[in-house]
C-alpha cells in the first residue's frame, strides 16, 4: 500500500510540475502567474513569440541563484534585450502576475517589487511579438504598454529612441540593475555621459555620417544600420551605414561602451564601438588611474599617476602615495554650497602631459584666471574632484561629480597641468593615516561602527514598514537583518525609525541621517566606492560634504537580508541548532531579554563576504 501511495504521488506531483511548466506561445491572457520554479523545467520561460524568436522568461543572468529578473531573450543567442524589475530583483520563487490591471512583479513574501503603470482600459492579453516586444492590449487589441517604451540598455530593429530617452548601462552581465552610464538622444545629437560627464558625441565622430541640419526626432537601426531620423519620418539626420544583416542590436554595454552588432548562425560580430579609443572610457583604469595606449596594439595599459600609487582590492583605481590625504567623494549636486573649510583640501599634482576624458567635450568653468583661482574654484565646491588648467589661456577644467580614469597624453599636454583634490587628514586621526587609502578596499571598513554593527536583532513588532509597495523581505516578525532595515528606512527617510528608543527624543532626524549615509557608504558592495577613515572622520566632524549612498552597490544587503530572516526563522524552531542563536548567546546584549533590543554580530555577517 505504501508504495502504491508513493507511486501515486509521484505521479501526481509529475503531472503537476508538468502543467505548471506550460510554455505558452504569442500571448496569454489574464489571471496568470509564473515564477521561475514554477517554470524551472524551461529556465523561467513562460511565453515564446509566435515563430519562437524572442521568449519571456523568469530569468537568473550568468547563472547565478540570487537575481531574478523578468526579461525578454532573443533565443538563438540567449540575449537579453529589456527587463522589467531591473533595479528590484526577486528570488527564485518571487512572482510575475498579469491581472486585467497589468503586470506586477512580487517578491516571495507578496510585496510588490515593480509594476505597469496605471492603464486607460483593461487588460484582454499580453502578447510579445517576433520583434521582441512586450505588449498589453484591450479587448480591440489597441496597445495599452509596451516594452519597446521602456528600454533599459538595448535597442533592436523596430524599436525607436525618442529625442530625451536613454539608455543606460546595467551594472555586470549578471547584475542587471541601472549602472553608471548613459546614452542619451537630443534634438541635435548623441552622447554617451558618465555621472554627467560627456565622453563621446555622435556629431565629433569622423565614423558618423551626417545628411542634413534638421532635428531628430528619434534614433532607429533596421538591417542596414542605424539611423537618426528627422521630423519629416523620412530624411536621417546622421547616418551609420552596415553590412546587411536580420537581427541587430544596440546595446550601452556595462562597459560604458556603445555597441552595434549582429548575429547570425552562432556567432555575434561587433560592427560599431565607442568610444573606440580604450582610455576614451571613465573608468577603465580605475578611479584615478593613469591609461596609457599599448604602441604594439589598441589596448590600454594601466599605471598611477606621479604621487600615487596602485590602491589594495579587486576594483583597481589609485590612492595618494601619502597615507595623509584621501580622496573626497562628490557630494549630491544639490549640496552646491556645504563644501568643507578649504584649510583641510589640498591639490596632488598628476604631472604635465596628462588629460581627461570630459575636457574635449565641456567648456571650462573658468577663462582667464591663474591657477590659485582656479583651485580656489574647486575647493569651494563639494561636487569638484580635480581640475586642469591651460597655461596659455588661463582656462580652468572642473572634473566634477566622480572621478575617473586619467588619460596620458602626447598633445599638447605640457600646456595643461593635473591636479586631483585631496583631504587631509586631522592630527586626531594621524594614527590612522598610515593605512588610511587601503581601509577603503579592505574588508570591511571600521566605519561602519558608526551604525551598522548594531545590528542583527531588531524586532519589527514595533516597526511599522508602511505597508507600501516598496517594503522588502526584511519586513517580517522577530529577527531581521540591520543593514537592510538601515537601507530601507534611508530609502522612506524614515531615519528616526532606527533610533535607540532609549534616547527618547534626544536626537534628530537630520542626526541619525548622518550616521546612516556614513554608514552605508562604508558598505558598499564595490570596496573602490567606500571612504576610507580620513574621509569617515572628516564626514562625522562635519569637514566633508555627506555623499549619498549608491543604490545600485547597496542591492547585495537585500539577499543577505532573506538568508538572515531565513535563518532567524529556523532559530525560533530549534534554538540550539541555530547558528544565530550560538552568536547570540555569546554576544554583548546591549538590552537583556528585551525583544526590541540590540545585540552585536560580527562585521562578516553584517556585510556578507568579500
Amino acid at each position: 500500500m505504501k508504495l502504491k501511495s508513493m507511486l501515486r504521488f509521484s505521479f501526481i506531483f509529475l503531472l503537476f510540475i508538468s502543467i505548471s511548466a506550460l510554455t505558452f506561445s504569442d500571448h496569454i491572457n489574464p489571471n496568470f502567474s509564473a515564477s521561475y520554479l514554477q517554470f524551472i523545467s524551461d529556465t523561467g520561460t513562460f511565453l515564446l513569440s509566435s515563430n519562437k524568436t524572442f521568449k519571456a522568461a523568469i530569468f537568473n543572468p550568468s547563472g547565478q541563484q540570487t537575481s531574478f529578473y523578468l526579461c525578454v531573450i532573443h533565443v538563438a543567442s540567449s540575449t537579453i534585450i529589456w527587463s522589467a524589475n531591473r533595479d528590484a530583483p526577486i528570488s527564485d520563487s518571487g512572482k510575475m502576475n498579469l491581472t486585467s490591471k497589468g503586470i506586477t512583479i512580487f517578491d516571495e513574501d507578496g510585496n510588490i517589487k515593480w509594476s505597469t503603470p496605471p492603464l486607460k482600459s483593461p487588460v484582454n492579453k499580453l502578447s510579445l511579438t517576433e520583434m521582441g516586444n512586450l505588449v498589453l492590449l484591450d479587448k480591440s487589441n489597441n496597445s495599452l504598454w509596451e516594452s519597446f517604451q521602456h528600454p533599459t540598455d538595448t535597442i533592436v530593429i523596430g524599436q525607436r529612441l525618442p529625442v530625451g530617452a536613454s539608455l543606460s548601462s546595467a551594472a555586470s552581465n549578471s547584475n542587471l540593475s541601472t549602472g553608471s552610464y548613459n546614452f542619451t538622444i537630443t534634438s541635435s545629437d548623441a552622447i554617451l555621459q558618465w555621472y554627467g560627464q560627456t565622453y563621446w558625441k555622435l556629431s565629433m565622430d569622423t565614423k558618423v555620417y551626417k545628411n542634413s541640419n534638421n532635428m531628430v526626432k528619434y534614433m532607429a537601426i533596421n538591417s542596414t544600420g542605424f539611423y537618426f531620423i528627422g521630423h519629416d519620418d523620412i530624411v536621417s539626420v546622421y547616418q551609420v551605414g552596415l553590412p546587411l544583416a536580420n537581427f541587430r542590436i544596440a546595446k550601452l554595454a556595462s562597459s560604458g561602451q556603445f555597441t552595434l552588432s549582429s548575429f547570425s548562425g552562432t556567432n555575434w560580430k561587433q560592427e560599431f564601438v565607442v568610444p573606440d579609443d580604450g582610455c576614451q572610457t571613465p573608468f577603465v583604469c580605475g578611479r584615478a588611474g593613469l591609461c596609457s595606449h599599448n604602441t604594439v596594439s589598441s589596448s590600454a595599459i594601466c599605471s598611477c599617476p606621479p604621487n600615487f600609487h596602485v590602491g589594495s582590492g579587486n576594483f583597481g583605481g589609485c590612492v595618494p602615495s601619502d597615507g595623509s590625504y584621501s580622496l573626497p567623494l562628490a557630494c549630491p549636486s544639490t549640496d552646491y554650497g556645504n563644501q568643507s573649510n578649504s584649510s583641510v583640501v589640498s591639490f596632488l599634482k598628476i604631472g604635465n602631459g596628462v588629460q581627461y576624458f570630459s575636457n574635449i567635450y565641456s567648456d571650462p568653468v573658468m577663462y582667464g584666471v591663474n591657477l590659485s583661482a582656479c583651485q580656489d574654484f574647486c575647493s569651494d565646491n563639494c561636487s569638484c574632484l580635480g581640475i586642469f588648467y591651460k597655461n596659455s589661456s588661463g582656462s580652468c577644467f572642473m572634473i566634477a561629480n566622480g572621478l575617473g580614469s586619467i588619460q596620458s597624453s602626447n598633445a599638447g599636454g605640457s600646456d595643461l597641468l593635473g591636479f586631483i583634490k585631496a583631504i587631509a587628514a586631522s592630527k586626531t586621526t594621524s594614527d590612522d593615516t598610515n593605512d588610511g587609502q587601503t581601509s577603503q578596499n579592505e574588508g570591511f571598513p571600521v566605519a561602519a561602527a558608526v551604525l551598522l554593527p548594531i545590528a542583527g536583532s531588531h524586532s519589527m513588532e514595533d516597526s511599522n514598514s508602511g505597508g507600501g509597495g516598496n517594503s522588502s523581505n526584511s519586513s517580517t516578525s522577530g529577527l531581521v537583518y540591520f543593514p537592510l532595515f538601515a537601507l530601507e528606512m534611508h530609502e522612506q527617510g524614515s531615519y528616526l525609525e532606527l533610533a535607540d528608543p532609549r534616547l527618547e527624543g534626544r536626537v534628530t532626524n537630520d542626526e541619525v541621517e548622518k550616521l546612516v549615509r556614513i554608514a552605508l557608504c562604508c558598505v558598499h558592495e564595490e570596496p573602490a566606492l567606500r571612504p576610507n577613515m580620513v574621509t569617515v572622520v572628516g564626514m562625522l566632524e562635519g569637514g566633508t560634504p555627506l555623499p549619498q549612498p549608491r543604490m545600485e552597490s547597496l542591492n547585495f544587503l537585500r539577499f543577505y537580508g532573506r538568508r538572515f530572516t531565513e535563518a532567524s526563522m529556523i532559530a525560533e524552531e530549534n534554538e540550539f541548532g541555530s547558528l544565530m542563536h550560538q552568536q547570540a548567546r555569546n554576544s554583548t546584549t546591549l538590552t537583556g531579554g528585551s525583544q526590541n533590543g540590540f545585540s552585536y554580530i560580527s562585521s562578516q555577517n553584517i556585510s556578507g563576504p568579500r
